[in-house]
């Protein structure tokens, strides 16, 4: 990114930064101005009255227009004239433009606008050096994000090492090299970057960008040196393998198959998820998703049912899916069982009868809808309270926004406040001694990560902590998490359900707490996301309740060890 001089500024190295960089543009760090060729980049760095003056020169209108629009115009009127001047028949007028933005020479017609000046750039060969370090020395930490962009690394440090930010005491022990050699470092970080584009282009529905980036990352992913480093990282431990030019094309193949989607080209989506499901080397936790998207394409976009029974048939047998994902399987099944003849209908619910999830305990609790008051929300309650206000949350301050920002009245004269679904089971069970949490899960993850902690963060585990500004093991999210720490954890849950514990812990029953914390650590990745979202507690009768959603029936695993 191009900045003009006097938009650089350090005033703690020095109040005037120009012989530094010129020192660095000698020393091949910067490029100058002499490096720019693209008119547009130069459009962009000039001041909104630079860009006025420069289009009165050329007898444009300038009235009314703000800077992109002035910019624009002058682009236009170049891209409509003829090759001119100066004998060169090469020469365009938008070269010539350029060059008299640039160029510090007193012609008549640069008199008229203020002059670009000097610009610099970060050259593209020690840039990449630098981002490759930064990559090498932030994997598995809270800064291994290519859309956060440098700041945040080399931010984190500076706060380490003023003590501000600290991370726990562990052990760093490094035994598989990820990066062999210099260049396998370099095709990462060109997939981490490939990777970003495409996330980014995405979430700015750009589907086109998106498809473009997509197939780029098809043809390296099959090409002779991705084929050869596969052989490679299959002797990694699986955890690791998320660190791979490997694993970061998976994750863009994944991504792709929505981007077919969105495009409608569900033929090409149905063979990029039966190739991803053809191999076990990369993403295997998401092989339950992809088993998914698979039949959802062949039933509903591409109208055959019987493929789709034929892909959940071979996904329930996939000893790889997570419980969730089972669950999310069957379900679909069950959907589409009546859409087939009796005799395959028949068939389909005999599959599904050795999928026994059983039913969790159900609490009804009674609560008045309320009218829809702010456009895309649903299940909105009406809470009265006397004609008492209550202090109100900023979301709650939102929805009386568009009911002329005051309560809406109920018939009887008394106040009406509108509450979420959650907020009735809240107050119903706060109406019976039990304080409240809606805590989407947050409460079993910190009680899990306080009683679980020494075990989480034993030393002695091979590449789990492979840098010391870790906050997270790098395997937390994999099988070997539990596996390598089995023995400590054992002797967790061990003491766990033996002890005599605080009021929310004593309430949820230590038994309980255990098998929620054995639950958490046997399958981090999967089990993280389906807890409860509600949890009330009675400390006067020791006894608490959870709030369950339709997603959730593999949680009746801590039921059947004595959830209640």
């Amino acid at each position: 990114m191009w900045r003009r001089t006097n938009k650089i500024g350090y005033p703690d190295i020095a109040s005037d930064v120009t012989p530094i960089l010129l020192a660095l543009r000698d020393r091949g760090f910067l490029e100058d101005a002499t490096s720019l060729t693209d008119l547009n980049v130069v459009l962009k760095l000039l001041s909104p009255y630079e860009l006025k003056t420069l289009s009165q020169v050329f007898k444009l209108k300038t009235g009314g227009q703000g800077k992109g629009s002035l910019a624009d115009s002058l682009l236009e009127y170049c891209s409509k004239q003829q090759p001119v001047l100066f004998g060169c028949k090469q020469a365009s007028l938008q070269q010539l433009l350029l060059k008299r933005a640039l160029q510090n020479a007193p012609l008549r017609v640069v008199r008229a606008l203020a002059m670009l000046g000097a610009a610099w750039r970060l050259r593209d060969e020690p840039r990449d050096a630098w981002r490759r370090l930064l990559r090498l020395f932030s994997l598995g930490t809270p800064w291994d994000m290519e859309e956060a962009g440098e700041t945040p690394q080399v931010y984190g440090l500076v706060l380490v090492s003023a003590g501000t930010m600290v991370f726990p005491d562990y052990k760093v022990l490094r035994e598989q090299a990820l990066f062999e050699t210099r260049q396998d470092l370099v095709r990462y970080e060109e997939s981490r970057v490939l990777e970003t584009e495409l996330i980014q282009a995405t979430l700015d529905r750009k589907w086109d960008k998106a498809k473009q980036v997509f197939y780029h990352v098809e043809k390296l992913a099959k090409s002779g040196k991705a084929l050869e480093l596969q052989e490679r990282d299959k002797l990694l431990a699986p955890f690791l393998r998320h660190y791979t030019t490997g694993g970061v094309y998976t994750r863009c193949r994944c991504l792709g198959v929505d981007v077919l989607q969105r495009l409608k080209q569900h033929h090409q989506a149905v063979k990029v998820l039966r190739e991803l499901l053809g191999q076990n080397l990369y993403c295997q936790s998401r092989r339950g998703h992809w088993w998914d998207r698979l039949s959802l394409n062949l039933e509903v976009h591409l109208g055959k049912p019987i493929d789709a029974l034929e892909v959940l048939h071979e996904a329930l047998a996939d000893p790889k899916i997570s419980p969730a994902a089972r669950h999310a399987l069957v379900t679909r099944a069950n959907r589409l069982a009546p859409k087939f003849p009796k005799d395959v209908s028949l068939a389909v619910k005999s599959l599904l009868e050795l999928e026994n999830w059983g039913k969790l305990p159900q609490v009804e609790i009674e609560g008045q809808l309320a009218e829809r008051m702010v456009p895309g929300r649903t299940n909105l309650f009406a809470a009265r309270d006397g004609t008492t206000m209550e202090v109100i949350s900023v979301e709650e301050v939102a929805l009386r926004h568009y009911n002329t920002q005051g309560y809406p009245k109920a018939r009887d004269g008394t106040t009406m406040e509108v509450i979420s679904v959650e907020e009735v089971a809240l107050r119903h069970y706060n109406t019976q001694g039990y304080p409240k949490v809606h805590g989407e899960g947050s409460t079993f993850h910190a009680l899990f990560g306080l009683l679980c902690w020494d075990v989480i963060y034993t030393s002695g585990i091979p590449d789990a902590f492979r840098s010391v500004y870790q906050a997270l093991p790098m395997d937390l999210h994999s099988e070997s998490f539990f596996t390598s720490r089995e023995e400590h954890f054992i002797e967790v849950f061990r003491t766990i359900r033996e002890s005599t514990t605080q009021e929310i812990v004593r309430c949820l029953s230590p038994s309980i707490l255990s098998n929620v914390c054995e639950i958490l650590a046997r399958q981090f990745r999967h089990r993280r996301s389906g807890l409860p979202d509600l949890l009330v507690w009675n400390p006067e009768t020791a006894k608490a309740k959870v709030g369950t959603n339709e997603l959730l029936p593999y949680f009746l695993y801590t039921q059947r060890r004595s959830t209640q």
